[in-house]
């Protein structure tokens, strides 16, 4: 099926998600693709070629994403609260401001997570244009904001606080290292 028909096939998740249960073997190339603000909760996009695909302030919430190729995308601002990521590849994908509480990352690449702390904190550290990027929360920094806020001598928790300019540091380091 091209491009244009899935584009409007997926104005209604409920039936993207029917066509996709009947046709599993379907191959979903939406590779460059303008989805920008679409409501795409739900939706069945496990394994699709979404490559470069313009994703910005989208809706994926609950989204199966796994093993979706999403090298490349523009994800900023997305909300992608409990979407299945597992498996996908995120390389280059410019994740700044996306909502990312609960998403499964399981085996993503192109991403680093660590969650360490007793609230639950969850760090994600990416490249985004060569350079490395910190999500913290609902805080999104560039690596040198990421250090320096937390670093900071007037940041509440000290100890706290080097423990996430530790982490953003070896997390950071394992991209250098081609991890």
């Amino acid at each position: 099926m091209n491009q244009e028909k899935i584009v409007e096939l997926l104005t209604n998740i409920k039936n993207f998600n029917q066509w996709r249960e009947e046709q599993p073997d379907s191959d979903i190339n939406l590779s460059g693709a303008d989805l920008r603000g679409a409501d795409l909760r739900g939706a069945k996009l496990s394994w699709a070629d979404l490559r470069g695909a313009k994703l910005s302030w989208a809706d994926l919430r609950g989204a199966k994403l796994s093993w979706a190729d999403l090298s490349g995308a523009d994800l900023r601002g997305a909300w992608l609260s409990w979407a299945d990521l597992s498996g996908a590849d995120l390389s280059g994908a410019d994740l700044s401001w996306a909502k990312l509480s609960g998403v499964a990352f399981c085996g993503t690449i192109g991403v680093l997570i660590a969650q360490f702390d007793p609230r639950n904190y969850t760090l994600v550290v990416w490249k985004c244009q060569g350079k490395p990027r910190v999500k913290a929360g609902c805080r999104d920094f560039s690596f040198e904001e990421a250090l320096a806020h937390w670093g900071s001598s007037d940041y509440p928790d000290a100890a706290r606080g080097q423990m996430y300019v530790q982490m953003i540091k070896l997390l950071s380091a394992s991209f250098e290292e081609g991890v």
